[in-house]
């Protein structure tokens, strides 16, 4: 975001690196990320450009999958019990995220191919924001976003592109119509015709898809993949069609929440 449309004061002014290390004592379950020594494979040089149809970056990336093995075991024996692993990444980083005690970390740290071991920040919400309802009611404080409101910035013609399990195209808050009346409200505010008003946001359309078509890397039809002015583009990679609702897959309605 150009400061210059927005300029407000962090909520967290950065004063030196964050210690959050001495809030915890050694019985204390923390999430850390244990960073290994070996590259990831972005790391080692392997282009991220069609990196799953590239064998040398999914060999590496399997060799990466072994050795995280190993320093699994190593950790095990070194801390005598299971480490609970969440999840684990090789491809931007080379890395398992687990669940450990505090007391622990030292000796991991020393373990064979581990380059360190970082406490996660975590985020939850605050009850006393919510009266214990997690919902969008207190997303605002905790990301800022709030602050961005209160200057004026709504984001009105911003294009976002969201790369996810689709969208559910019949919901309200995708409405073409709602959005076009938003349009119209704003434009009267502004003192210009939704037409003036409109043309100074630069939406995407049809045309302007159809003037870097070669460069999608599929064969699109322009006009199919405008769904409306409020979706103006939409196209499912995964099954190289246009079928982008949450009607057909089994992937669940994250792409919709995302786009929220």
């Amino acid at each position: 975001m150009d400061n210059s449309v927005v300029s407000v004061s962090p909520l967290n002014p950065a004063d030196g690196e964050l210690n959050t290390m001495d809030e915890y004592i050694d019985t204390d379950i923390v999430r850390v990320s244990i960073i290994l020594e070996k590259a990831s494979t972005i790391k080692a040089g392997f282009s991220s450009v069609d990196i799953a149809q590239n064998q040398a970056a999914m060999n590496y990336r399997e060799t990466l999958k072994n050795e995280q093995k190993l320093v699994v075991n190593r950790i095990e024996k070194s801390i005598r019990g299971d480490l609970d692993v969440v999840w684990q990444m090789t491809l931007a980083a080379n890395l398992i995220s687990a669940n450990v005690r505090y007391g622990q970390i030292e000796a991991i740290k020393a373990v064979a191919g581990v380059k360190d071991v970082v406490v996660e920040q975590q985020y939850v919400v605050d009850p006393a924001q919510s009266g214990n309802s997690t919902n969008m009611a207190t997303s605002g404080a905790q990301t800022g976003s709030q602050m961005a409101w209160d200057t004026g910035y709504t984001g009105a013609g911003t294009r976002i592109a969201v790369i996810d399990t689709g969208s559910d195209t019949d919901h309200q808050s995708l409405d073409a119509a709602a959005f076009e009346s938003a349009l119209a409200q704003l434009a009267e505010e502004q003192g210009m015709s939704y037409e003036a008003y409109v043309e100074s946001l630069d939406l995407l359309d049809a045309q302007e898809i159809a003037a870097v078509a070669d460069d999608l890397n599929v064969a699109i039809d322009p006009e199919t993949s405008y769904v409306s002015s409020k979706l103006p583009f939409a196209y499912n990679y995964k099954d190289l069609d246009y079928d982008v609702t949450h009607d057909n897959d089994t992937q669940g309605s994250h792409g919709s929440h995302v786009a929220g």
